[in-house]
């Protein structure tokens, strides 16, 4: 989950295949580290209580010049915008599907608003608060886990996290961890999920670098945290990502979640 575009406009817009019934569970305490593996995690408590887990979607309204930045010398500025919508509309539409309250989408700016309601409808929608990606993301669970239910943040960025993964963290949390990630292949992570809050858990790592992830694994180890790992998978943030993804949809990966990504990639070749 990595911010995108101009510093006072960041937001949290972006932070696989399941090829091994196992997922790496990172036992911390401070000074050691051991893992086991978790058999099957579709096995576990949770998988009786879907949809336990709620799902923000962090995303900013895509606007050229704002969005997708670094994919911008690959495929143009107005391209780029456009693919932003393509990956935010099919978010919206595979994670909020029978989530029902367990679904907000969390935007930025906060002025987009009426653009947020008036174009997805019906949507439990949150403004995203603070000066940055970090305490965006604090705020935003502090707030949430309120409730008293599990929260997960999704970047936007990620054309692969489906209700399936979800529901992989929400067994994983339900099975002891304090922390669920989504690694992905540019250094952070796709989804991040917890049960309670965990102050500084953002705000002392320093947030879209290729060592986020490695950072809040050690920030993690060295409070004793127990965190579990989903499959390590990519945002499409940059040229060799793009490259990926045509790949990918080439060799047949995108089914329904990924309608509209597939529909722009298929339209943008064949200018």
């Amino acid at each position: 989950m990595r911010a995108d575009g101009p510093a006072n406009e960041r937001g949290a817009g972006g932070f696989s295949r399941r090829t091994e019934k196992f997922t790496t569970v990172l036992r911390r305490s401070p000074g050691t580290c051991h893992s086991k593996r978790v058999t099957d995690p579709t096995d576990l408590s949770a998988e009786k209580r879907p949809g336990a887990l709620g799902v923000g979607l962090f995303a900013k309204r895509p606007l050229a010049g704002q969005v997708k930045t670094r994919l911008a010398p690959v495929i143009g500025l107005e391209a780029a915008a456009a693919f932003a919508q393509a990956l935010l509309d099919d978010g919206v539409a595979r994670l909020s599907q029978g989530a029902g309250e367990a679904f907000e989408l969390v935007f930025a700016p906060a002025q987009a608003a009426d653009w947020f309601a008036a174009r997805y409808p019906g949507v439990a929608r949150r403004a995203q608060v603070g000066a940055g990606l970090a305490e965006r993301l604090e705020t935003w669970f502090a707030t949430v886990l309120e409730s008293g239910r599990p929260w997960a943040a999704v970047g936007s960025d990620s054309p692969w996290t489906s209700r399936a993964r979800v529901a992989e963290a929400e067994a994983l949390l339900e099975h002891g961890a304090d922390i669920v990630l989504g690694p992905d292949h540019g250094g952070g992570y796709y989804l991040i999920a917890m049960r309670t809050p965990h102050p500084g858990l953002f705000t002392d790592i320093q947030m879209s670098t290729r060592s986020m992830f490695d950072e809040t694994l050690a920030w993690c180890a060295a409070r004793g945290l127990e965190v579990a790992l989903l499959e390590r998978d990519y945002d499409v943030d940059e040229g060799a990502d793009w490259k990926r993804l045509c790949a990918d949809l080439k060799a047949g990966r995108a089914g329904a979640g990924q309608r509209s990504i597939a529909a722009f990639v298929e339209a943008l070749e064949q200018r």
